[in-house]
C-alpha cells in the first residue's frame, strides 16, 4: 500500500514539505466535510475502521430499489444539508403520508402529536434547574399514566434517549424547534458521500478503508498512529471523528489509545448519551397498511412504522430505539426480524404467517452490535454541555475532535449537526 509520503521513517533527517499533513480517523460524513473543505490547506490522509465509508449513512440498491440502512431524513429544511446537497447536484423528495397510532387495541390516523403535547412543551420550557426527563415527568405527571409512558416513549424512540439520563432542556430545545416537512435524499444518502469521495480524489486527498486505528502516540505537532495491523504514519496534525460512543470507551473494538493519556477527553465523551437503534425494511408484494400511511407509531418494540409516500408503494420500515434496541443487541438477524413481524402483526391485526408471505425482501440493521459504532446516534445527558465545550477545544492545537455527538444545536443526531460540527473544526484547522 502507498501512504504516499504519510509513511515517513523517522531518521532525524530534516524533511521540508511544502503543506503539514493531517490525519483525520474516520470517514463518515464528519470526516468526508472536513476533509473536503481543508484540502488545499493540508496534505490530507483519511483512515476508516469499516470497510466502506459514510459511517451512518449506508445505503443499499438492489434491482433499482433504495435501502437506506442508518440515516434516511431531513427533518425540516436545514440549511448546511441543503446547501451541500445543491453544491452536489443532488435532489430530494418531500415526504407524504398521514400519521397513524395504535392504540387500544386500534389503527387510527392522528391529526396531532399527543393530546397534553403543547402543555408538555410549556412546562418544560419554564423549568429552572434542568434535569432528567425521568425526574421532570415524576414532578409534573406523579403516578402511574400512559401521558407520561408516552413522552418517555418518543424520547426513546426518536432520540434514542434514555429517560433517566436525557437533559430535558435539551430536549426542548429540539422539540420546540421541530418542523413539519420531512425529506429523503433522492437515490439515498449515500449519493452524498459518492460525490464527497469523488471530490476528494480531485483534491488529492487519500482515503483507505478498513484501518481501524488503535494507537496515537503525540506532543505538540507531531501524531503517530498505528492501525490494528501494525502500520505506522506520522502527520503533524489529528482529527477524530469516530463516534462519542466509540470515543469515551477504552477497550473496545473501535476505540483509541492515546500515549500520552487524554483521559479528560474520554471522560467527557463518555458523558454524551449515545442511544441504540435497530431498524428493519421490509419488501412486500403489495401493501398491507393504510394507502395513505407515512408513519405508524405504536407501544410495540418496533414502536414506529414509515412508508415510502411517494415514492417506493412495497417498503414499509421499522424503527426500534432506546431500550428496545438495547434488548436485541445480541440476539440474531431472525430473531430481531421475529420481533418485527409480532410488532406489525398486533398493528395491522394480520397474522404473523400472513405477513411473512407477503414480504419478497427483508434486511435488518443492528446498530448497536457494530464493532466502530456501536448505536444511533448521540443526545444530552446533565454532563454534555461541560463534556462538548472539552471535546470542541483543541489538544495543544495538536489533537481535534468533531462529530455529531459534538453540536450542540437545534438538530442533534442528523446529519446537519454532523456538517455543522465539521465546520467548526475546520475553522479551528484553517
Amino acid at each position: 500500500m502507498d501512504f504516499a509520503g504519510f509513511v515517513q521513517k523517522k531518521t532525524g533527517k530534516i524533511i521540508i514539505m511544502q503543506k503539514q499533513t493531517l490525519i483525520i480517523v474516520g470517514a463518515g460524513i464528519t470526516g468526508l466535510v472536513a476533509a473536503y473543505e481543508l484540502a488545499g490547506h493540508f496534505d490530507i490522509i483519511i483512515l476508516e475502521a469499516q470497510d466502506r465509508s459514510g459511517g451512518r449513512i449506508h445505503t443499499i440498491v438492489q434491482q433499482g430499489t433504495v435501502v437506506e440502512a442508518g440515516a434516511e431524513f431531513i427533518h425540516g429544511h436545514l440549511p448546511l444539508t441543503f446547501n451541500l446537497l445543491k453544491k452536489a447536484g443532488i435532489g430530494t423528495q418531500k415526504i407524504e403520508g398521514k400519521m397513524y397510532r395504535y392504540k387500544n387495541g386500534k389503527l387510527v390516523e392522528q391529526q396531532e402529536m399527543v393530546e397534553g403535547w403543547d402543555q408538555l412543551l410549556k412546562e418544560m420550557k419554564n423549568a429552572g434547574t434542568d434535569t432528567t426527563l425521568s425526574d421532570f415527568l415524576n414532578h409534573h405527571y406523579p403516578g402511574d399514566n400512559s401521558f407520561k409512558k408516552e413522552v418517555e416513549s418518543y424520547a426513546e424512540g426518536f432520540d434514542l434517549a434514555d429517560p433517566s439520563l436525557v437533559s430535558v432542556k435539551s430536549l426542548y430545545k429540539e422539540w420546540s424547534k421541530e418542523e413539519g416537512d420531512n425529506y429523503r435524499v433522492s437515490g439515498g444518502y449515500s449519493v452524498l458521500v459518492d460525490w464527497l469521495e469523488a471530490e476528494l480524489v480531485k483534491k488529492g486527498v487519500k482515503l483507505y478503508t478498513g484501518k481501524c486505528v488503535k494507537q496515537v502516540d503525540w506532543q505538540e505537532n507531531d501524531i503517530t498512529i498505528t492501525t490494528a495491523t501494525e502500520e505506522k504514519l506520522y502527520s503533524n496534525k489529528l482529527l477524530v471523528t469516530i463516534p462519542v460512543s466509540m470515543l469515551g470507551k477504552v477497550a473496545a473494538a473501535g476505540s483509541i489509545n492515546f500515549t500520552p493519556e487524554i483521559d479528560g477527553y474520554q471522560k467527557a465523551a463518555a458523558g454524551i448519551g449515545f442511544g441504540g437503534v435497530v431498524k428493519v425494511v421490509l419488501l412486500f408484494e403489495k401493501p398491507c397498511w393504510p394507502p395513505n400511511a407515512g408513519f405508524i407509531i405504536s407501544d410495540q418494540p418496533f414502536r414506529t412504522w414509515w412508508s415510502r409516500l411517494p415514492g417506493e408503494p412495497l417498503i414499509l420500515t421499522g424503527w426500534a430505539g432506546g431500550a428496545a434496541a438495547t434488548a436485541m443487541k445480541d440476539k440474531t438477524d431472525d430473531e430481531i426480524l421475529a420481533v418485527a413481524f409480532a410488532s406489525l402483526s398486533t398493528i395491522l391485526d394480520i397474522p404473523t404467517n400472513e405477513l411473512e408471505a407477503l414480504t419478497t425482501a427483508t434486511y435488518v440493521f443492528n446498530w448497536p452490535a457494530g464493532l466502530f459504532i456501536g448505536g444511533g446516534y448521540s443526545y444530552e445527558t446533565l454532563d454534555s454541555a461541560s463534556a462538548k465545550e472539552i471535546l470542541n477545544t483543541p489538544v495543544l492545537d495538536t489533537i481535534f475532535f468533531a462529530g455529531e455527538g459534538l453540536y450542540s444545536g437545534d438538530h442533534p443526531g442528523t446529519v446537519e449537526a454532523a456538517i455543522d460540527s465539521a465546520l467548526h473544526v475546520v475553522k479551528l484547522l484553517q
